[in-house]
């Protein structure tokens, strides 16, 4: 029996100082985190090119195979291939896309935490699994993998714990491993030589007499060769491409560290991904707790075990200050190394445009700083049983108070849910446009067509509103709008409601392009998320009864844009085929002092245009002198605007209108624009302007 007892509490202390239990606790809060938010745009990439091969940079064939090796300039397909046979046996969903990543994240942390006891200590070792497996920022970043960063950080640990091995005196096949995974590193994902640059600048700094031991040419051999092998679709993507990787991303800002400082300070903290991946209250309104389990949570946020921080920045602040003492000698050299490869790396990262302004992108330098924290407590609690207790209370606190800031961000996305991005509305998407007749499915924004696409494995076919040419102007930018018309009146149209729309623009081009050939925008369904908010509409374009004037109708005399009796000067286009507009014709410019002058005799006459988002400031003459300066814009296309000048002294009239080339704050251009002039001929006294 006592044999038994002992096994056990072996068991247990194992289970608590080994990598086990911390990897099983990040898999619980990211299996409690994984099905609230909706597959995102960016997140599900990698698996585009599966489905859609063209949606890539840099392929193969293969045996009648279209394989993808580079999906951006910098992102490779590692992490296609990973999934390639996966995703022929089970269906992409937000399980099968993001369950894979979760092991590998905890793989990471059972291979960290074996790196870090070799390096000083299994209590180390502890320490940092733990306090990466609670990191609220390395939760959400690889449970849904975005960035991606979840590869990077297992290449990462596998490369320092290879390297660890042929240090230790082990054949050269470590070191060639090392540099195999290095290579693939740099395949996954190019910013990995931010990081690596880190390293070998603290390894350089720190290390110089090890590196010189060991630097022959039969190692620098081996190196190279485990790294060509590693990277090689990204230097055969190079080669065949003018080095793009490099010349397409080092575009350098000098004040981006400065700027770029806030972002640091917020992934440290734990609180980068309130707002911006999960709802805050003043984002959404509170869902109903639907399960025993969220109702337990939710307690458990009343009762006060929830944190908007984690304890990382103060645990890093205590593990400088302990440096200081006698006891954390041996490790100042290991600390040093770490804080220089954080620093050189972050600074690289931050002076690149673009990088380092976002979590994901810090979250590169993680575990770093969690290490440095684990091997000064380690050793200080080895330095005697008097410190040893209350350093180990202390990184006991640290780690609740990150399992208690993790726990903010579950109970926030069971209470208020995922921002757009990651919105549960996406998951009804592949249903009602299944329940639509046959046909193209287009999309009007970013961040619909991905995910949508990869759901239904690519049997979808979609099309894309800006690549068709809608944006700032009221037509399309693509030739042929006649196959163009076709496409806009055949297809579903996916996009965001107004609220949340990203990029209005081919929204409003798109819809302002039926209208001009007579056609409605008629909703077909709008898409809400759990907590209730109109997040997406489909929608088509039908004929519709159209708003054609009756103006001919009432008494006066219609001149159309297109006669000669109109005399224009500048830079004007004569559009046909503008259904809602007089004859069907406009005439529109946004050239700065272009104008068009009609001479006439009448007792009033009425200038006939149009308002649109697009459209700019124009002045109105009589006989040469100022009339009016007209706005034309309106957030909807509206037809056949009217403005009048009536009581005219009889006799002949000239009115002019002039493009100012400005526009009111909110319009997205400068266009004016010419449907028609009306002049009422029947005889009246002189009067006044109107």
């Amino acid at each position: 029996m006592r044999l038994v007892r002992d096994s056990r509490a072996r068991l247990a202390a194992a289970a608590i100082s080994g990598p086990i239990l911390p990897s099983f606790l990040f898999l619980a809060f990211a299996l409690l985190c994984l099905p609230y938010p909706g597959l995102q745009q960016d997140e599900v990439l990698f698996a585009w090119p599966l489905f859609r091969p063209a949606m890539c940079v840099f392929s193969v064939d293969v045996a009648g195979t279209r394989l993808p090796l580079m999906l951006m300039s910098y992102l490779g397909a590692l992490k296609s291939w990973l999934y390639l046979p996966l995703l022929r046996l089970w269906a992409p969903s937000v399980y099968s896309l993001r369950l894979p990543a979760v092991v590998l994240a905890a793989l990471t942390i059972f291979l960290l935490h074996r790196f870090v006891s070799r390096l000083h200590s299994r209590t180390a070792g502890s320490i940092t699994a733990f306090l990466l497996a609670t990191d609220s920022i390395y939760l959400l970043t690889s449970t849904f993998d975005w960035g991606p960063v979840v590869l990077q950080h297992l290449l990462l640990i596998g490369f320092l714990l290879s390297i660890q091995h042929f240090l230790s005196g082990r054949s050269g096949r470590f070191l060639f491993l090392a540099f195999v995974l290095a290579g693939a590193a740099f395949w996954d994902k190019a910013v990995v030589i931010w990081l690596t640059t880190g390293l070998s600048a603290a390894a350089i700094a720190v290390y110089p007499r090890v590196i010189r031991q060991h630097l022959t040419s039969r190692t620098v051999a081996i190196a190279a060769l485990g790294f060509a092998l590693g990277a090689l679709p990204l230097l055969a993507y190079n080669a065949s491409r003018s080095f793009s990787t490099v010349t397409s991303n080092s575009s350098w800002e000098l004040r981006g560290p400065l700027a770029k400082y806030p972002a640091l300070v917020q992934t440290l903290n734990g609180s980068a991904f309130f707002g911006s991946l999960v709802n805050q209250e003043w984002q959404a309104k509170p869902a109903t707790p639907a399960t025993p389990l969220e109702a337990l949570f939710e307690t458990a946020d009343r009762v006060g075990f929830s944190s908007s921080y984690s304890a990382l920045p103060l645990l890093v602040g205590g593990a400088l200050l302990l440096l200081a003492l006698p006891v954390c000698a041996p490790v100042r050299r290991y600390a040093l190394f770490l804080m220089l490869a954080f620093a050189v790396a972050w600074w690289f990262m931050t002076s690149i445009r673009l990088a380092g302004g976002s979590p994901h992108h810090v979250a590169l330098l993680w575990p770093l700083p969690q290490i440095l924290v684990a091997i000064v407590l380690a050793q200080v609690a080895s330095s005697g049983r008097t410190l040893r207790t209350p350093v180990l209370a202390l990184a006991v606190l640290a780690v609740a108070v990150n399992t208690a800031n993790c726990n903010r961000y579950v109970v926030g996305l069971m209470r208020y849910g995922a921002t757009w991005q990651w919105t549960d509305a996406t998951a009804q998407l592949p249903g009602l446009v299944q329940a639509e007749p046959p046909g193209r499915i287009g999309v009007d924004d970013w961040g619909i067509a991905a995910p949508l696409d990869v759901v239904t494995q690519g049997k979808l076919e979609m099309l894309d509103a800006a690549a068709l040419g809608f944006g700032d102007g009221l037509m399309p930018k693509a030739e042929g709008p006649a196959d163009v018309l076709h496409q806009v009146k055949d297809t579903l149209w996916l996009g965001w409601t107004p609220e949340f729309a990203v990029q209005p623009a081919a929204k409003q081009g798109l819809q302002a392009f039926a209208a001009a050939h007579g056609l409605g925008k008629t909703v077909r369904f709008v898409v809400r998320n759990r907590n209730g908010q109109a997040m997406l509409e489909g929608y088509r374009f039908e004929a519709s009864a159209g708003a054609r004037s009756t103006l001919e109708e009432s008494g006066s005399k219609l001149h159309d844009d297109t006669e000669a009796t109109l005399q224009y000067q500048g830079n004007w286009a004569h559009g046909r085929g503008f259904g809602q507009a007089q004859q069907g014709t406009l005439a529109y410019t946004d050239a700065m002092g272009a104008s068009v002058q009609f001479e006439f005799e009448g007792s009033s006459v009425t200038l006939v245009y149009t308002k649109a988002f697009n459209r700019g400031l124009g002045r109105l003459l009589l006989d040469g002198k100022p009339v009016a300066t007209l706005d034309y814009y309106d957030a909807a296309v509206r037809w056949q605007q009217q403005y009048r000048i009536d009581r005219l002294a009889p006799g002949k009239h000239t009115l002019a209108l002039e493009a100012l080339g400005r526009s009111n704050p909110k319009s997205s251009g400068t266009f004016i624009d010419l449907d028609a002039l009306l002049v009422e001929p029947a005889p009246s006294p002189a009067g006044s302007l109107r």
